[in-house]
């Protein structure tokens, strides 16, 4: 389930229970802490390689690799490798480093580019974020020329009521003016579950002084929250919006395979064209390990192999018996002034992180030692969710404040 239309579902269950009276308030909230104790999925885990084959005839021929590393001083990386098939080696080809906060958002993207020439990093472009409460409120995009960085891009957010981007502006840098030109402005719309519905995009005409609308994209939901149709609408001054572009159908369970199926618009035959397919297969613990794509042949009536990627990830069984071997569950529960986690051994740099029942973060820090205590006596009543994270790894747990 998604975890927006997941914490929408905690509030309405949390403010159906704020109207009625104390003993019911018990019971159903023991019944709550039953279903949500539970361990977080091992999808949390990382991948450390991704590898992009395509098909030749009869077998796979190997393209690219993703070199995935994470370090404790919230410093992520990125390699990739084109291969080539006269050496038979690994080429590189770029490198992506994100420099990020104690809670885990971007705060600096650097890429840089494989020089050849010199054997060594060639600094590409760069990103910058500004967070309001984990909400990217702007975003400074800059190019590297020579011997400095130039400015190019700024994204500024607006955002809404229930602080998602309902307007995202861009501007352009003006070299001859040496000041951000507004660009293009997109807005969002969002669905009663807080899912984005729909996206439109329009370009500032300067000259004019009006905004020139682009394109419009419709997303369409399934009961799960799954996104299961997504239609591109670009804009005609003649003739308004018209579909084009790709759609998918979106089908999650892990017990059986996803697929999603591309289309194009035919407006010459006012239909849909099927134009190829993804099959994404999952392991045991509900880790998504291969996406397989086909192109689809009318000639043959049927899908051929394209591409295929697979993700490695660290040999760790699964995420439940990782955790579990280092943390009891947090007690007291229901707790009045202090929420305690007992480590059966002395641990290093982990994240212990309480959220409110609507997901926001009230509480982070990194914790070295063996017990972790919190001072909880000035949250107001009701459940909260505690979470444990390593590089490898994440836990999570619910408790009652009284």
């Amino acid at each position: 389930m998604d975890s927006l239309l997941e914490l929408n579902i905690y509030q309405a269950i949390f403010n159906f229970l704020n109207q009625n009276d104390g003993n019911m308030k018990k019971i159903y909230i023991l019944f709550i802490l039953t279903v949500t104790v539970a361990p977080v999925s091992s999808q949390t885990l990382k991948p450390h390689t991704m590898l992009l084959e395509e098909y030749n005839v009869d077998s796979w021929d190997s393209l690219s690799r993703t070199m995935y590393s994470y370090t404790q001083n919230q410093l992520f990386s990125e390699i990739s490798s084109d291969y080539d098939k006269f050496t038979n080696n690994w080429d590189l080809k770029i490198k992506k480093e994100h420099i990020r906060d104690n809670i885990g958002n971007d705060e600096i993207v650097n890429y840089f580019n494989w020089n050849q020439l010199s054997i060594g990093w060639d600094s590409s472009s760069r990103f910058i974020y500004t967070w309001k409460d984990s909400i990217n409120i702007e975003t400074y995009a800059f190019q590297y020329y020579s011997a400095g960085w130039n400015n190019r891009i700024l994204d500024s957010n607006k955002y809404n009521s229930q602080n998602r981007i309902a307007i995202k502006y861009s501007f352009l840098w003006d070299v001859s003016t040496l000041k951000y030109e507004i660009a293009n402005k997109t807005i969002y719309t969002y669905n009663s579950y807080g899912l984005n519905d729909s996206t439109m995009k329009l370009s500032y005409d300067s000259g004019a002084a009006t905004w020139d609308t682009i394109s419009l994209l419709i997303k369409t939901y399934n009961s799960n929250g799954n996104n299961d149709s997504l239609i591109t609408y670009n804009y005609s001054s003649g003739n308004g919006f018209l579909k084009a572009s790709l759609r998918y159908h979106y089908y999650t369970n892990f017990d059986e395979d996803s697929v999603r199926i591309y289309s194009t618009f035919n407006h010459g035959i006012n239909k849909w064209i099927t134009n190829y397919k993804s099959e994404y297969e999952y392991r045991s613990d509900n880790l998504l390990f291969r996406i397989t794509a086909s192109n689809w042949y009318p000639q043959l009536n049927e899908f051929i192999y394209t591409f295929q990627q697979t993700f490695l990830y660290p040999e760790i069984s699964s995420i439940e018996n990782y955790v579990n071997e280092i943390v009891s569950l947090p007690f007291p529960n229901p707790a009045d002034n202090t929420i305690q986690l007992d480590f059966k051994k002395n641990v290093q740099n982990l994240n212990v992180k309480i959220y409110n029942s609507l997901g926001m973060e009230i509480h982070n820090k990194i914790f070295n030692g063996q017990i972790f205590k919190c001072d909880i006596s000035k949250l107001k009543s009701g459940i909260y969710f505690i979470s444990i994270e390593h590089p490898n790894a994440s836990q999570s747990y619910s408790f009652i404040k009284n």
